[in-house]
């Protein structure tokens, strides 16, 4: 697992592991814009030790933000192993409410495999806390998740009592929730 918290200092990252043994990997770290712009980017070397925590703390200040940059871009930290259960974590440089949010254009695809549904999504922006809302009931294999600029996601969806229409189907973000 990797836990991120940006602060004054950069970036402090904890890397968590329940394995037996180090796993040695690089990380990057990229700052991109919400438009998906990539504004900086640095690849370190990274040790999972065995069954702890590693802290460490990546400077940021080449990197070069301004306060105004801060409230339109986050933080990407990735690894370059199969080996892990991990893969991302996103960090922003401030609480939601202090950032300028695009509206992204989400777009979806449905298809019934057997009894259960493959909603995927796309998105052209950052799209923050998507909320999946489907009529009838059913189990979501996943529901308010931040997508990156050009991402692709897939929820499956389980036990629906209906058909799951496009015209039904309800897609949220963040963003949505301020223009309510």
């Amino acid at each position: 697992m990797i836990v991120t918290t940006a602060n004054d200092k950069g970036l402090d990252v904890s890397l968590v592991s329940d394995k037996l043994e180090d796993i040695t990997t690089f990380m990057t770290c990229r700052i991109i814009s919400f438009d998906g712009k990539e504004l900086w980017k640095t690849q370190l070397p990274a040790t999972f030790k065995a069954n702890t925590a590693t802290k460490l703390t990546i400077d940021l200040k080449p990197a070069n933000l301004t306060a105004s940059d801060k409230k339109k871009c986050l933080i990407v930290v990735s690894v370059d192993s199969k080996a892990l259960d991990c893969e991302q974590s996103i960090e922003y440089f401030n609480h939601p409410k202090d950032l300028d949010f695009p509206k992204p254009i989400i777009t979806r695809k449905i298809e019934k495999k057997g009894s259960t549904y493959s909603i995927t999504l796309t998105t052209d922006k950052l799209a923050k806390t998507v909320f999946i809302e489907i009529p009838g009931e059913g189990f979501l294999s996943d529901n308010y998740f931040d997508m990156l600029p050009g991402e692709t996601k897939t929820v499956e969806v389980s036990n629906s009592d209906v058909e799951i229409k496009d015209t039904e189907l309800k897609i949220k973000t963040i963003v949505d929730s301020f223009l309510n």
